[in-house]
This record gives structure tokens, C-alpha cells and sequence, in this order.
């Protein structure tokens, strides 16, 4: 009885083998975007940035084409990976969730639905970061004035891209400080810096 039945799942092994073969089905090929191809070596982002997270996915089975998206994402320093669910494609934005500064793995899992023994997965790691602020200099990149011409110096679009509150042109106060530094020419001797 025990022989038939080991017979028996041989049987169902080679005929589920068959089926597959007779469609040409291969696991989806997976290739993540932009992304660090380890803890060690991940791609830097701003926590001020965007989180969008993509993938390009390759899918080998004449049969069907119909596969779910998974994607999961853990933390450096968590121990349990957080999942945001099935999705139709193989693109996450995660606009309304601003991550802390750490370093991240993002992975996408793709499964055939009719052949869920058919699945893959790929991770990119990420390192978001707290941006420096961003200095906004006006006027020309180089111009020439007389030293009797006064020099105006404008920084006023400089922000810090983390203060969502305020723009250029908003009333609200500037929280930057601001200190200037310059030099002569090579001959000359260089001028200190001044606020």
C-alpha cells in the first residue's frame, strides 16, 4: 500500500511537471530599479523625497499572463517586515508615508495565479537621509562690477527641503542662517568670511 502510494505522487509530480513544460512557464524574472544591490551598498534618497519604488518584471508562460504583485519593506533596524499588500503593477508610491532616516530593503514578490509554485522575489536596498539645505544664489554665475558699484548678494530662495511650510514666497520667517565667504585672485590674499 505504501509503494502504491508513493507511485502515486510520483505520478502527480511528473503530470504537474508535464503541464507546466507544455505551457512553457518560468518563474517571472524580476529586475529592481534604482535601487543598492545590498545592505553594505544601497542607493542614498532624501527623506524629503518622494518614496517610489519600481520594478521591471518578465513573464514567460504562454498560458497566462494574470500574476499578483507583493510588495514588502523592512527597516535596517526592525526585525519584522512590513507589507503594503497586492498590487496590479509592478510600481509602489508610497507618497503619503515619509520614511525615517535608515536604511531600507524594498522587495517585490511576483506569483502566477494559476501556478503560485511559480514565484520570485527581488529586494533594492535604500539609505534615506536627512538632506543638507539647498543654497540658491541669484544673479549670473559669473559678473563683473566696479568697485565703486555696490554688490548685492541674494540668497532668499534657499530652503531647507525637509520645511514643507515655506517657500520663497511665503511669510513665513526664515529659519536659515546665513554666512558668506569669498576670495580674490590667486595673487591676492583671500577676504574672511562675514554674515
Amino acid at each position: 500500500m505504501k509503494e502504491r502510494l508513493n507511485l502515486c505522487a510520483i505520478f502527480f509530480l511528473i503530470s504537474k511537471y508535464r503541464i507546466i513544460i507544455s505551457q512553457n512557464c518560468f518563474a517571472p524574472s524580476i529586475n529592481m530599479q534604482n535601487c543598492g544591490p545590498s545592505w553594505e551598498f544601497p542607493t542614498d534618497r532624501s527623506i524629503a523625497e518622494k518614496s517610489r519604488f519600481r520594478a521591471s518584471v518578465s513573464l514567460q508562460c504562454r498560458g497566462t499572463k494574470n500574476v499578483t504583485y507583493h510588495w514588502t519593506g523592512r527597516a535596517e533596524s526592525a526585525i519584522e517586515r512590513r507589507s503594503w499588500g497586492y498590487k496590479t503593477r509592478p510600481k509602489l508610491n508610497r507618497n503619503t508615508f515619509r520614511f525615517p532616516n535608515d536604511k531600507y530593503m524594498m522587495c517585490l514578490n511576483v506569483t502566477f495565479v494559476l501556478h503560485p509554485e511559480l514565484t520570485s522575489e527581488a529586494c533594492g536596498y535604500y539609505n534615506y537621509i536627512i538632506p543638507d539645505p539647498v543654497c540658491e544664489i541669484g544673479g549670473e554665475v559669473t559678473e563683473s562690477h566696479d568697485v565703486t558699484e555696490m554688490l548685492v548678494l541674494d540668497a532668499s530662495a534657499s530652503y531647507d527641503p525637509m520645511d514643507s511650510s515655506r517657500t520663497p514666497s511665503s511669510m513665513v520667517p526664515d529659519p536659515l542662517t546665513y554666512e558668506w565667504f569669498c576670495s580674490a585672485d590667486i595673487e591676492r590674499p583671500s577676504v574672511s568670511g562675514f554674515k
